[in-house]
């Protein structure tokens, strides 16, 4: 049985926070043509239902993509109409898919921000390394 870190339902004394073991029981299936028979779960805090999707980057995704593919070619300033051809998909798909991977990145950045203890100025510009090398540059010159 796969595990779950929160109840999905906003109004659940479960979603905020962690659940105890047990939550949650098995409530049938529902069929899909991309991912075949999707389990269903009911909560035994609240009673509301929901599924293996509910908790997936492609939740409501009619089509699989190739994540770790798509995101490489992103990174390599591949532009959006090469990537939806190169991945048979439409540009609307692709960008869709692209803000997901990025709000999936803005949420992982918020979480390990928390485990983060800076100890010296943090600049995000590069300015600050530009000008160091060009004042020792003129020192030492």
């Amino acid at each position: 049985m796969p595990s779950f870190p929160f109840c999905p339902n906003p109004f659940c004394d479960l979603h905020l926070s962690e659940p105890p073991p047990g939550w949650f029981s098995p409530f049938g299936f529902y069929p899909t043509r991309t991912f075949g028979l999707v389990p269903r779960f009911r909560c035994r805090s609240c009673g509301k239902t929901f599924s293996t999707q509910s908790f997936s980057i492609d939740y409501y995704a009619k089509r699989t993509v190739d994540y770790p593919g798509l995101l490489d070619r992103h990174a390599s300033s591949e532009s959006l109409r090469a990537l939806s051809r190169n991945q048979k998909l439409s540009c609307g798909t692709v960008q869709n898919r692209l803000d997901r991977l990025a709000r999936q990145g803005i949420a992982l950045h918020a979480h390990l921000r928390r485990f983060s203890d800076p100890k010296e100025a943090v600049c995000i510009d590069g300015m600050v390394s530009f000008k160091k090398p060009q004042c020792l540059i003129k020192m030492a010159g």
